[in-house]
């Protein structure tokens, strides 16, 4: 079931009409109103029969929700209203589903959502600083231009997600899930991604600026004009990652072995020391 039906069938929720969510129908926009009507029918006999029999019917239908677009949004509106109100009661939201959720340019700073289901939800623009997001789950999910400055990703799984612009800053993501991550133009100078696996994500242009990547796969990733200046790179996996204009001045524990297993590395950017050490000639 997905996460607007969850919403419409919830104690909480009634029809237009102020009939319960449980005797509601929901039909797409594409059902004809001769169909609906013939649903109705149809269900509402049924359910004359089991009254009949002295058997309680699983479903009782009196009314049928159209879900034109435009009701859609309100819906999912009255989510998104109903999760800010928990937030702002201090209502603990870990664990939700929430997949699918539209939570664009959402305001929620501070809260927490922990082990939370978030794949496939779209929250480009929000504010998600200082987020607790350990072990949630949003493979898939859109945070483009989101602000995740300082939030705790722990564990979580952004397989596939759409990061592009989103802002990381000293945010914790630890043991995290990235693979196929799209993070081009990313700001995460001052991340911990310890053990974190970014392989096959896409690193171009992203601020990587004192970002520690110990012991974290960046193999097959795509580094191309991204700022690893002062980035810690002990034991990280650099295998045939894309290394095109990266700037590796200052970085600290890059090993010529690592260097070397990725792509172009020889065009990248390192000091004059490492430089030498690598065999190029002084840019």
């Amino acid at each position: 079931m997905d996460t607007l039906s969850q919403w419409l069938k919830s104690d909480e929720v009634t029809s237009p009409s102020g009939i319960p969510a449980e005797d509601v129908i929901c039909v797409d926009s594409e059902t004809s109103k001769n169909e609906q009507k013939d649903l109705a029918f149809t269900m509402a006999e049924h359910d004359a029969v089991d009254e009949s029999e002295n058997i309680q019917s699983a479903l009782t239908v009196t009314y049928v929700v159209d879900l034109e677009p435009t009701a859609e949004i309100d819906n999912v509106s009255h989510l998104e209203n109903n999760i800010l109100e928990n937030i702002s009661d201090g209502k603990d939201l870990s664990g939700l589903d929430l997949s699918g959720a539209n939570l664009k340019n959402t305001n929620l700073s501070g809260a927490n959502l922990s082990g939370v289901d978030l794949s496939d939800a779209n929250l480009s623009g929000a504010n998600l600083s200082n987020v607790n997001l350990s072990g949630a789950k949003l493979s898939g999910a859109i945070l483009i231009n989101a602000d995740l400055t300082g939030a705790d990703l722990w564990g979580a799984d952004l397989s596939n997600a759409d990061m592009i612009n989103v802002v990381l800053k000293r945010a914790n993501i630890s043991g995290a899930i990235l693979s196929s991550a799209d993070l081009s133009n990313a700001n995460l100078s001052g991340a911990d991604l310890s053990s974190a696996d970014l392989s096959s994500a896409d690193l171009w242009s992203a601020d990587l600026s004192s970002a520690d990547f110990w012991d974290a796969d960046l193999s097959g990733a795509i580094l191309n004009r991204a700022d690893l200046i002062n980035a810690n790179l002990t034991l990280t996996n650099l295998n045939d990652a894309d290394l095109t204009l990266a700037d590796f001045t200052l970085a600290k524990n890059i090993t010529i072995k690592n260097i070397k297993e990725a792509f172009n590395w020889e065009q990248a950017k390192y000091n004059p020391i490492f430089r030498k050490r690598l065999g190029l000639l002084a840019a």
